[in-house]
């Protein structure tokens, strides 16, 4: 509060949702996708929820998946962060097409996670700038001041620089 910043976090146990009253945004991550007693509680407790899609859920069961959120009083943000695709090269492959569908059928807004996408920070700029030029809410990506010393995820971390490209 003493900064005018927002608190989000993910929700990946009914059990954390003690916490709800000071969470501003909570996400569910793709491996809870399906998990509908999880779902139907983040949006029964939770005034805005990020949804994360499954690697392998299909537009329609992704967007049936929110209704379960939905139906319980939150407001419903998608985000696409790649399906589970053919090359090992890429972590996942990000679903401009299926993003674009899912906000039309489902009137949410809809966001992507350019570095869970691929898993390959290289890429993630041009992915944040494909989903922009495609008309998308928004994006998020994992960031470090130097990548490569990140804990975690530091192959798919940009830079501070790469951060500032985005936001200009």
């Amino acid at each position: 509060d003493r900064f005018g910043l927002e608190l989000w976090t993910e929700i990946r146990d009914i059990a954390n949702l003690e916490h709800a009253p000071f969470i501003d945004v909570a996400w569910t991550g793709a491996r809870n996708a399906t998990n509908v007693e999880l779902l139907r509680e983040v949006g029964r407790r939770c005034p805005r929820v990020v949804m994360k899609r499954g690697p392998s859920q299909t537009v329609e069961e992704w967007l049936m998946a929110a209704e379960y959120i939905r139906l319980g009083g939150a407001k419903v943000t998608l985000c696409e962060r790649g399906i589970s695709g053919r090359d090992p090269m890429l972590r996942n492959t990000l679903d401009l097409a299926g993003a674009l569908l899912a906000r039309a059928m489902g009137g949410h807004e809809v966001i992507v996670d350019a570095s869970h996408a691929t898993g390959l920070a290289p890429l993630v700029v041009p992915l944040v700038k494909a989903a922009r030029a495609a008309g998308l809410d928004g994006a998020i990506v994992e960031a470090h001041p130097r990548p490569s010393e990140s804990i975690t995820d530091a192959k798919q971390a940009i830079g501070l620089d790469d951060v500032r490209l985005l936001l200009t």
